[in-house]
Parts: C-alpha cells; sequence; structure tokens
C-alpha cells in the first residue's frame, strides 16, 4: 500500500506530548488521550523520543487496526513485558502461533461449556457473601478479587485455589505494577531498547521473574495433583493436557503452565475489576440499584437463589455489567505495532510505528453514546453501537477468548448479591484511577452491606 505524499495524522506537537505520561497519574493519561481526540479528531498522532506514536479512537479506523488490516500490525512493544511474566501463552505470542494456540483453546470457551460454568460461579458467590454482616465494611474490589479467582480456579482448572489466593494476589499484584509502568516506557522507544533491557540486571527485570517463578510453582503444583489423578475432568487443564499440536504432539509441560498462569490472570483480574466498578457505580446510583435487586428477586422466586436457567430473565444485570464495561473497560489502553507502512484514514502510518487504541476513551465518544459521562444501563435495552465503537474484550483475531464466560460471571454476581444484599457507598469522595495495567481504583472501593429483608 502507497504512501508516497501522504502525510502523518496531525497531533500535538514539543513539550504538549510529554503528558502522555500524565506525571505519574495513569487517570491523567486517559485524560491526556480524551483531549487529544476531542481535539484532533479520529486519529491523531505525536512523537516521544523519536517514536511516532498515533492515538486511533474513531470506529472506522478501530477496525482496521483489528479487523480489516490485522495483517498488518503486531503486538505492541510493551507486550513484551508481559511475555517476561506469562511466557510465550495466546495472550502473548503474534501469528501464525496465536492461531494455532487459540485453536486448541477456543473448546473451552463454547457456549455450551461456559453454560455448564455457570453453577460454579453462582456457588462461589454464595460462598463469598455467606460472610457478610449488616454494617461491616468491606473492600468490594478485595472481595470481587479473590471471588473471581476461586471462580476460575474452580471452573477451568478443577481445583479450589483459595489456599493459595494471598499469595497468588501478592505475586501477580506485584508483577502487574512492574508492566503498569514499565510497558508504556517501552511503548516510547526503538524495540533494540526493550532488547538492552532484558540484557541488563534491572530490578524490574528481577520482579518479573520472581512473580513468574511464584506463580509457575502453584501451577505446577495443581498440574501435578491432575497428572496423579488422571487427566479426565472436564475443565481447562484436562483439555490442555490432552491438547495435540497441528502436528499431533502433546504440549510440553512449559507450555501448559503458560496458558494457565495466563487464564488465571486473565480470568480474574479483568472480571473483578470491572465487578467492582460495576457495585462502585451502582453504590452512587441506588435508583438502579434498586431496579438490579428487583429483577434478581423476581427471577429467583421462591428459591431465595439465583439459578443459570434465570439468565435469560437476567437483562438489566447484563445491561448494568456492559455499561460498567463502557465507563471502566479493564484494558482501557493497548498498543499495536505497524508492520509494514499503510494508511489510516488517508494518513500515513510508518513501518514500526506504534498505535495506541483506548477503549476508555472511544467508549466516551458522544457522536456514538449520548450522554456518555453518564452511567445509563438502559442505553443497551434498544441500542446497538457502531462495529468497534465499543470494545471492551478487544476485536479480531485476538478478541478476549473468555468473553462470553465474563459476561455470563458478571451478570450471575451482580444479580447473586443484588437479591441479597444493598451495597452502600461509605463516602461520597471519587475513588480515582490507578496507574495499573488494568483500570484498577486508585484506593480501595469500600462498601457497606445491608441485607434484604
Amino acid at each position: 500500500m502507497s504512501v508516497i505524499g501522504l502525510a502523518p495524522p496531525p497531533g500535538p506537537r514539543g513539550l504538549d506530548v510529554l503528558r502522555f505520561f500524565g506525571g505519574g497519574s495513569f487517570a491523567a493519561t486517559l485524560g491526556y488521550f480524551e483531549e487529544v481526540a476531542r481535539r484532533y479528531g479520529p486519529i491523531a498522532s505525536f512523537r516521544i523520543f523519536g517514536r511516532r506514536l498515533h492515538l486511533v479512537t474513531g470506529p472506522e479506523l478501530v477496525r482496521e487496526v483489528l479487523v480489516a488490516q490485522q495483517h498488518r500490525f503486531a503486538r505492541a512493544n510493551g507486550a513484551a513485558v508481559l511475555r517476561d511474566l506469562l511466557g510465550h501463552s495466546v495472550l502473548t505470542v503474534d501469528e501464525p502461533r496465536h492461531r494455532e494456540q487459540r485453536r486448541m483453546l477456543q473448546p473451552a470457551f463454547h457456549v455450551q461449556r461456559i453454560a455448564g460454568y455457570g453453577t460454579t460461579m453462582l456457588d462461589e458467590t454464595y460462598r463469598t457473601i455467606a460472610n457478610w454482616r449488616d454494617g461491616d465494611e468491606i473492600d468490594i474490589n478485595a472481595q470481587m478479587t479473590r471471588l473471581a479467582l476461586a471462580i476460575v480456579g474452580r471452573a477451568l482448572f478443577g481445583a479450589d485455589v483459595r489456599d493459595n489466593a494471598d499469595s497468588l494476589e501478592a505475586s501477580l499484584a506485584h508483577a502487574m505494577r512492574t508492566v503498569s509502568w514499565l510497558g508504556p516506557i517501552l511503548e516510547t522507544v526503538p524495540p533494540w531498547v526493550n532488547r538492552l533491557r532484558l540484557r541488563l540486571p534491572l530490578p524490574a527485570n528481577a520482579r518479573l521473574a520472581r512473580a513468574r517463578q511464584e506463580m509457575a510453582a502453584i501451577i505446577a503444583r495443581l498440574i501435578a495433583v491432575r497428572r496423579a489423578n488422571g487427566a479426565g475432568g472436564d475443565d481447562l487443564l484436562a483439555m490442555l493436557l490432552d491438547a495435540r499440536d497441528a502436528g499431533g504432539a502433546p504440549l510440553d509441560a512449559q507450555s501448559v503452565a503458560d496458558e494457565l498462569v495466563t487464564l488465571l490472570l486473565a480470568g480474574h483480574e479483568t472480571t473483578a475489576n470491572a465487578l467492582a466498578w460495576a457495585w462502585y457505580l451502582l453504590a452512587r446510583h441506588p435508583e438502579i440499584e434498586a431496579r438490579l435487586r428487583d429483577e434478581a428477586v423476581a427471577a429467583s422466586g421462591a428459591r431465595g437463589r439465583i439459578s443459570v436457567d434465570d439468565l435469560p430473565r437476567l437483562r438489566f444485570a447484563a445491561h448494568v455489567f456492559a455499561e460498567a464495561l463502557r465507563l471502566y473497560p479493564p484494558a482501557s489502553a493497548f498498543g499495536r505495532r505497524a508492520l509494514e507502512a499503510c494508511t489510516l484514514g488517508g494518513f500515513a502510518i510508518g513501518r514500526g510505528d506504534g498505535i495506541m487504541l483506548s477503549p476508555y476513551v472511544s467508549h466516551r465518544n458522544p457522536a456514538v453514546f449520548a450522554d456518555p459521562q453518564t452511567f445509563a444501563p438502559d442505553r443497551w435495552t434498544k441500542f446497538a453501537p457502531p462495529p468497534l465503537s465499543y470494545f471492551p474484550f478487544g476485536g479480531g483475531a485476538r478478541m478476549c477468548i473468555g468473553e462470553g464466560f465474563a459476561r455470563m460471571e458478571g451478570t450471575l454476581v451482580l444479580s447473586a448479591v443484588a437479591a441479597r444484599f444493598a451495597l452502600r457507598a461509605t463516602t461520597a469522595e471519587p475513588i480515582g484511577i490507578a496507574a495499573h495495567a488494568t483500570l484498577r481504583p486508585a484506593r480501595p472501593i469500600v462498601l457497606r452491606p445491608k441485607p434484604r429483608p
């Protein structure tokens, strides 16, 4: 594709682009992205440390990057940090290896199999809220994190990981803090800087290696127990142990471990954050929370307990979760790297240029979403957004393989909790956004549960 004679997209110049780093505040970085999108439109570009980056927020252009021209783009330079932590898994590898690994994992996320995980999701939810008492002050992010970890442990690995929850969370949190600041830096420099980084005895490298070793040890114990009991089972671990690559060979132990670590991280971190933000929003909109409760109570009926069969009747809960994902998408920004020169929106994209995509910014586009800053679950009743204007799970060949799992989990957890408890805020102060690889609150979301009469 010829780009001769075409100019790069317009955008900020000079010292203005230092705001890309937000002074260490990720919320400020996202605010800067919003401002750039308002000033320059669906695509804008700027240089940082000599490397050109393009912020792409228009839905048609996002589709070009993730779908129509996806073969021209690879994972961003900053993704190399995730590879240090997660190994060569479906989340970190490029084509054609990504396609093959996704093919092996896909059966575990078939719609019928996902439906079978629903009972586990509800069992773990009721197990969690059984310990809540009237007047307690609970850190809802911590509660949702432990719940999501328990769900993914049982549903995907057939194991109760609660005993390992503290060590797993500590390892993951420590590592993700490193990913959160190192990834954006690597996104602004040439690839050779990362290759040099890997050869240096840097504290960041040591932290990632230590977290990977700690998580690998826990995963190894789960694999050892399963192997000792025979492969069998109907979960992802059993499927991976039985999986064969295109040549008919089984996966080696390292490949199995890499996929398990990745799914353990992705399967609980993102959903837990989305649920925490949902409760944050609901606690500040009691009229919406009351409608969620009424729907859940009506669906559960005399049983007093939500079941998987109730899902078709939990439409408002699904809309609440979708709206929370719109306002606080777990992957608020991610990148791609141009493998060759091409064009986007009539502008020139150079080989090696970085592409920044931000669901957080795109989801606040007033041309697509009416009153975009408002928490309004009813917008989803009849609204079908244009393709790739709403993409909390990404898009194209790399779309999150666990989307169906996450949506069902969000709907069931919100409904099960709302039928039993009202959650009220303990402060009116804004929570803020943390500098983290996923969109986490800057401080604990402390809520007070009140049992339903």
